[in-house]
């Protein structure tokens, strides 16, 4: 049903009442009640339109009033715009992306209910291959406040649903909304077709007001505009509930948030789906379960146990332990630490920036899950045939000038001499270390695009996993300051760190070829 509030005495207005009549007439089952706030009963119209308003946190409602699906809008009377706000309240914005199940599973229970829903109109919006689908489901998780999108997003009433579980839980839920918004149309007394207007019979309006008792809003005059009138009593067609007024399932809601280019509302918390990985040793990890900040933690920390960084870092620490100075021990080995961090956050921000900008294409995450699968396997083999043939690791040929860095930084008369010797260490090291590193910074950065969130939000999350990822790095820091003791890297331990790398950069290769959406 569409509500519309107007005063009768205004000629633009009562022309709005035959703008959304010429709607309605086009659109199968809706309903339409034109409020005239000039007529006897205009305290209770009016009452009614401010608790509307209200709940809408409309301070000064304008005439005409527009009411429909948790949907208000006011002092519109351009024809174009009203025509295409109402398509937009009328129509269930699906996003979705191909390869998707739950998507697919979305699909089919929509196709289930859409004959019970004839009056809304179901559109897909493809992610992946529509730019602006993307930039406006972008655009809706900002407005209605969602920590995470994960497809398919639900954008209907005023509401968006995020995700889809089975048609028992989130099925439940979009066919609860629809009804609460919605009653079977009702077989009321029509006037026939009127010549010349192209308005069928099957147009049901009712006038509510003093109808046919004042010039100014007539039954004839509405007739004459072309809009066919139903024959019945005021309450023959029930009102619209308020929210706030009436049990959920409506959060509350705020003006407007419809149309794309209008600001949307802040509205509803939604759930995702429920699908998970496997991950060696641990077992099944999912972001539904865990939450996205957990997932980034656990794969920050397996990063962080990387032979190649760590190798270094000990190294360090084996020499500036024998200066046996907490203060500067502590000093130029956090430095190296830190700028390590600081570094390895702008090599994960460039991998961040490269996914963002050539999109989800299906095709870039196949080469990105069989590069991954080979670095993978390239560190398991080195767990069982150390450093012979091909090897992801600091090159013999670099570790001289590593050397001499670390010599120069402990032999140096100043502290800040040192510090900065340790930053540009800590450089020389991420940058000749890439391709022991690049595995899974590519595969996070690349799961990180898939959930749409905010540039800010990307970005904390980045930084939430280079704080994991130097977990390991600070707490050797701290065991050597406090101990004063000496720890160097053997062999066996680099093996078992391939190891372990190695498996989880493989396992997230094989999700993202085979079920990408596991990673959604």
């Amino acid at each position: 049903m569409v509500e519309v509030f107007v005063d009768g005495e205004d000629r633009e207005q009562a022309w709005v009442a035959q703008v959304v009549g010429e709607f309605v007439s086009r659109h199968q089952n809706i309903n339409l009640k034109v409020h005239d706030l000039s007529g006897t009963e205009e305290q209770e119209l009016t009452q009614r339109l401010r608790r509307i308003a209200k709940a809408f946190h409309v301070d000064s409602p304008r005439l005409p009033f527009f009411y429909s699906c948790n949907h208000v809008f006011d002092g519109v009377t351009n024809a174009t715009v009203i025509q295409r706000r109402l398509e937009a309240i009328f129509r269930i914005d699906v996003y979705v992306r191909p390869g998707c199940s739950h998507c697919a599973a979305a699909k089919d229970f929509l196709a289930t209910i859409r004959g019970r829903y004839p009056s809304f109109q179901i559109r897909y919006r493809d992610i992946v291959n529509d730019e602006s689908a993307r930039d406006r489901l972008n655009e809706l998780i900002a407005h209605y406040q969602q920590p995470a999108a994960s497809v398919p997003v639900f954008h209907l009433c005023n509401q968006l649903i995020v995700g889809f579980d089975n048609p028992f839980t989130t099925g439940q839920r979009l066919t609860d909304i629809l009804t609460y918004w919605t009653f079977p149309p009702r077989n009321v007394g029509l006037s026939g077709p009127l010549p010349g207007r192209g308005l069928s019979s099957a147009t049901k309006l009712e006038v509510a007001g003093q109808l046919g008792a004042t010039p100014r809003f007539t039954t004839a005059r509405l007739i004459a505009m072309g809009v066919s009138m139903a024959q019945a009593e005021a309450d023959d067609l029930p009102l619209l509930p308020i929210p706030g007024e009436s049990p959920p399932p409506p959060p509350s809601p705020t003006e407007d948030g419809f149309d794309e280019g209008v600001a949307l509302p802040v509205s509803p918390l939604s759930s995702g789906h429920r699908e998970s990985i496997d991950l060696p040793w641990w077992g099944r990890v999912s972001l539904s379960d865990w939450g996205m900040p957990l997932f980034t933690i656990f794969v920050g920390l397996v990063d962080g146990f990387n032979p190649c960084a760590m190798w270094v870092l000990l190294f360090l620490l084996a020499i500036l332990v024998n200066l046996r100075d907490r203060l500067r021990i502590l000093a130029v080995a956090g430095t190296f630490v830190f700028i390590s961090g600081a570094a390895y956050f702008a090599f994960m921000a460039a991998w961040l920036n490269v996914f963002l900008f050539v999109g989800l294409f299906r095709p870039i995450q196949i080469t990105l899950g069989l590069l991954a699968i080979a670095m993978g396997a390239i560190h398991v083999k080195d767990f069982f045939a150390f450093k012979q043939g091909i090897s992801l690791s600091i090159p013999d040929s670099a570790k001289p000038g590593i050397y001499s860095r670390v010599h120069k930084i402990v032999t140096a008369e100043s502290l800040w001499g040192a510090l900065i010797g340790a930053s540009v260490l800590a450089v020389f090291v991420n940058v000749i270390e890439l391709l022991c590193t690049a595995g899974l910074p590519a595969l996070y950065s690349q799961i990180l695009t898939q959930q749409n969130y905010s540039a800010i939000t990307n970005y904390l999350y980045l930084l939430l996993y280079i704080v994991a990822y130097m977990f390991d790095d600070s707490l050797m820091v701290a065991l050597v300051v406090v101990t004063m003791g000496k720890h160097k890297m053997q062999e066996r331990h680099g093996r078992w760190l391939k190891l372990v790398s190695g498996l989880a950069i493989i396992t997230l290769g094989l999700v993202l070829l085979v079920r990408p959406e596991w990673l959604m």
